[in-house]
C-alpha cells in the first residue's frame, strides 16, 4: 500500500512539473515558430527588405511602409499522394514573387521536388501571371516546365497556382487591376481572358 501511495505521488509530482514546464515554455515555443514561419516566408521573397503585416487570411507584404503584395496560404487536392498545401506570394499586379510548401505527401525523390528545400522548382513561377503565361505545362502546350516522373504532381501545382491568380485575395482585388475568367481547356492549355474581352 505505502509503495503505491509513494509512485501515485511521485507520478502526480511528475505530472505537476510536466504542466508547469508546459505552461512556462508555451509562450516561447508559439513565438519561436512564429519567427520560424515568417523566415520561410521572407526567404521566398525576391527581396529582404519586406515586412509582413499578419491579416486573417495572410500576410500583407509592405516595403518601405507601402503596400507590395500578399502571401496567401492556398491548396491542391489533385497532387499525386493527396493534398498540397503551400504559401503564395504575389504582387500588386498579379505577379507570382514565390511561393514556399507547407505540407505534401508526394513521392520521396520524385513528387517531392515541388519543395523548395529539395529543388528550386517552384522558383519558375516568379515572375509569372495570368497575362504572361500560358498556365499548362509545356507536354500539354502551356509555357511552365513539369518534373521527370512527377507529372501529375506539377499540374496539380500549375492548377492550384493559375486557381490562386484567378481568385486574389479582398487585399489584391483592386478595381484598377484586370480581372480574370477562366476559359474551358482548348488543347489541354487553361487559357484564362480578362473579362469583357472578346473569346
Amino acid at each position: 500500500m505505502k509503495v503505491a501511495a509513494r509512485l501515485g505521488g511521485l507520478a502526480l509530482a511528475a505530472g505537476l512539473l510536466l504542466g508547469g514546464a508546459h505552461e512556462l515554455t508555451r509562450e516561447r515555443v508559439a513565438e519561436n515558430s512564429q519567427r520560424h514561419a515568417e523566415a520561410r516566408l521572407q526567404a521566398m521573397l525576391p527581396f529582404a527588405d519586406a515586412a509582413l503585416e499578419p491579416t486573417e487570411s495572410g500576410y500583407r507584404l509592405l516595403r518601405g511602409g507601402e503596400a507590395a503584395g500578399f502571401i496567401g496560404r492556398h491548396g491542391s487536392a489533385e497532387g499525386y499522394n493527396g493534398e498540397i498545401a503551400f504559401w503564395l506570394a504575389v504582387d500588386l499586379q498579379g505577379a507570382v514573387l514565390g511561393a514556399s510548401i507547407i505540407a505534401h505527401q508526394e513521392t520521396p525523390g520524385l513528387g517531392d521536388v515541388i519543395d523548395e528545400r529539395k529543388s528550386p522548382w517552384l522558383q519558375r513561377f516568379r515572375g509569372r501571371s495570368l497575362a504572361n503565361t500560358r498556365w499548362a505545362l509545356r507536354r500539354d502546350g502551356g509555357d511552365l516546365d513539369g518534373i521527370t516522373g512527377a507529372t501529375i504532381t506539377a499540374r496539380a501545382m500549375v492548377n492550384a497556382i493559375h486557381d490562386a491568380l484567378l481568385n486574389p485575395p479582398p487585399a489584391l482585388a483592386r478595381a484598377d487591376r484586370p480581372h480574370y475568367r477562366r476559359l474551358p481547356l482548348k488543347g489541354g492549355v487553361i487559357l484564362a481572358a480578362q473579362e469583357g474581352a472578346d473569346d
